[in-house]
């Protein structure tokens, strides 16, 4: 009777923990009424299981449960039968390996509870109590480690070589492979067989490892197809940006022609009356009527400047900005570069390494759109408030000495020494009667905390060419605050940050 027991729970666990791993293993999303059928499926399976296994030869058990729950899942979710029975087979054979391999821990650890009225070499006596122990911590331990397998990075995107056509053969030979040891251990063990026991969990190892390597294999594999693919697909997209890069240059190109041809013609009648005044005035001419001409030539050639002007500036679009692969980033880098165009404001930006990966593992993409914004618009204000000549913003993101960083450079007024001094502490603007908050610098600050990320403001002194100063939040898992600046002696020492001065590094 407790012999049904066990057989029921360990049924339960291996149904119960194959069906979580083909899940898991081809990134099914499976609905309410799904998840409830399969439970009702495997509890059926193995009642079903308990009740006529003694009428049925123990090597058919597994096969024909096998069969059933490929077809059961095949006909719910509506998948392609060979992706079912490649992804089910191989799950079944994970299941029943991690079942094996918890059965072993926790035999070991009850063993001197279990053998210590049992003779060696005699039938074992299941109606102790520590059996059902053994065997309900058994199947526990198998379900947890069929949940922790996909809690490691290699695993969470599941196995998408299981998606190929090949994978059925391998999957075939694992399960196959399973079911013969599950078969043969399940009388093996049933009595105190030291040789046989051993051999039994050497071929579920060796069986164990086997798959390990081939599911390695087939993400490797999987992945490298994805890289070819993804490289093609990039390799496209820069070839479309240069056409249309090609395609902006021949409109400007065309519409500086139609200037030119406009405004050839009126050069030409400019020259001829310059020409005629200066012939009059080397003949004597009056000099009021000359003035007079010269007057209205003046007022011919800025009329003619101002249409050129107007002519050629037509061919001034938007500037085609390298793209970050991500829409909603590039969107925000066009706002920008759209509000400099407006304000006559060069905007240049720079992407290194791959913005996809940087949102994935480095910081969240919503975090990054911040960041991006808050200090695109603190240099369009610096800029703007400033009276240098040179008016110019530029925005480097992606992989920067070994790191990933968002660097903002720009040409406008310079930070405050109270303000750099009090960053992170309290919500300090540079920019109050423009509306300045102060609140971008302290979700800067977030941002550092909770990503280890470390701010270095780089200024230069005032009066110098090109930018100004950069703001630089590096992902480098340091969190430090650097001020590299040609003003030390205005900072206090403070453990907060770290001042160096311009040419100390």
């Amino acid at each position: 009777m407790y012999i049904l027991l066990y057989d029921f729970i360990s049924m339960a666990a291996g149904l119960f923990s194959s069906f979580y791993i083909f899940k898991k293993a081809i990134c099914f999303s499976a609905s309410a009424v799904q998840k409830a059928a399969s439970i009702l499926l495997c509890l059926s399976l193995t009642v079903l299981f308990v009740l006529i296994s003694p009428e049925i030869p123990l090597p058919m058990v597994r096969p024909i449960y096998c069969i059933a729950s490929i077809l059961f899942i095949s006909t719910v979710t509506k998948l392609k039968l060979d992706t079912v029975i490649s992804a089910f087979l191989l799950s079944f054979g994970i299941s029943y390996v991690l079942y094996f391999i918890a059965s072993f821990l926790i035999g070991v650890l009850f063993m001197p509870f279990a053998s210590g009225d049992h003779a060696v070499g005699s039938v074992i006596d299941y109606d102790s109590p520590v059996y059902f122990v053994i065997y309900a911590l058994s199947s526990a331990l198998q379900l947890l480690m069929s949940y922790l397998l996909f809690r490691f990075n290699r695993f969470k995107k599941g196995f998408p070589f299981l998606l190929k056509g090949y994978a059925i053969f391998v999957a075939l030979i694992a399960a196959g492979a399973v079911l013969i040891f599950t078969t043969w251990g399940k009388t093996a063990t049933q009595t105190d067989d030291a040789y046989a026991t051993t051999f039994l969990l050497a071929g579920i190892f060796i069986i164990g490892i086997g798959v390990i390597i081939w599911i390695r294999w087939g993400i490797k594999t999987s992945y490298m197809h994805w890289i070819r693919d993804n490289n093609l697909e990039h390799y496209k997209k820069t070839i479309l940006q240069k056409d249309a890069e090609l395609k902006s240059l021949r409109q400007q190109t065309a519409v500086l022609l139609s200037a030119n041809h406009s405004i050839r013609t009126r050069l030409a009648a400019l020259e001829r009356g310059y020409a005629l005044m200066l012939e009059k005035a080397r003949a004597g001419g009056a000099a009021l009527e000359i003035a007079e001409e010269i007057a209205l030539s003046a007022e011919d050639v800025r009329r003619a400047a101002r249409d050129y002007e107007k002519d050629a500036g037509r061919g001034k679009g938007a500037k085609l900005l390298p793209s970050t692969r991500i829409k909603m980033l590039d969107d925000i880098f066009g706002l920008f570069e759209e509000r400099c165009r407006e304000r006559e404001i060069a905007f240049d930006l720079v992407v290194n390494g791959s913005i996809p990966y940087m949102t994935e593992k480095v910081i969240g993409q919503s975090r990054l759109e911040t960041l991006i914004g808050d200090h695109l618009e603190d240099a369009l204000a610096a800029v703007g408030a400033g009276g240098h000549p040179f008016r110019s913003i530029l925005a480097t993101l992606g992989l920067a000495d070994g790191c990933y960083a968002l660097t903002v450079f720009d040409s406008g007024v310079p930070f405050a020494a109270g303000t750099l001094i009090r960053l992170g502490t309290e919500p300090v603007t540079s920019r109050a009667e423009s509306g300045g908050s102060g609140e971008g610098f302290m979700k800067t600050f977030e941002t550092m905390r909770e990503c280890g990320a470390s701010l270095i403001i780089d200024e230069k002194a005032p009066g110098c060419d090109g930018h100004s100063k950069s703001v630089t939040v590096r992902f480098d898992g340091k969190g430090r605050y650097v001020i590299e600046t040609y003003r030390p002696g205005e900072f206090p020492p403070c453990d907060r940050y770290t001042v160096i001065g311009r040419g100390e590094r």
